[in-house]
């Protein structure tokens, strides 16, 4: 909201009404483009947020695959697994939606959070090494975690 009024009464009002934010006249064009900007990334990180609700089950199980989110365990054929607090977050991710491709930049976001320093190549990595761990107990691991080329990953729609 922008306005003349600047009285706190009156910036109190336009909040409760439903207003983002609320900016006096005069302004600074600046300031107005910094707000502007960080209202866009709420808004995305509310859409990514979307498109992983849902999927905060205790326990995933895909095929020989059990995930356990309590006791923070990745069994593969029965065999425990240990992966890092990352990986297992990437892992749990992709198998609570499976056949949904995630971008490198939604994992990005949903895991190290929308002000990480850190680039795509670092999701890579990570699956890189989700895919070794997990090689030990699956042989055909390499296609467990699909690559969609130029966008990101997804696991295949049913084990």
């Amino acid at each position: 909201m922008l306005s003349t009024l600047g009285e706190e009464m009156n910036r109190v009002m336009g909040l409760e009404a439903g207003a983002d934010d609320y900016i006096t006249k005069p302004f600074s064009y600046r300031e107005l483009l910094a707000r502007v900007k960080a209202r866009l990334r709420r808004g995305r990180l509310e859409a990514a947020g979307r498109a992983f609700s849902g999927s905060e089950q205790e326990r995933l199980t895909y095929g020989p695959l059990i995930i356990d989110r309590r006791s923070h365990t990745i069994t593969v054929n029965g065999v425990k697994q240990e992966f890092t607090p990352k990986e297992f977050k990437i892992l749990y991710t992709l198998v609570s939606r499976p056949g949904k491709v995630f971008s490198r930049r939604m994992l990005l976001e949903h895991i190290w959070g929308s002000n990480c320093e850190v680039n795509n190549r670092a999701v890579d990595m990570h699956v890189q090494h989700i895919r070794r761990k997990l090689s030990r107990q699956l042989p055909d691991s390499t296609q467990f975690i699909e690559t969609v080329y130029g966008i990101g990953y997804r696991v295949k729609d049913g084990p």
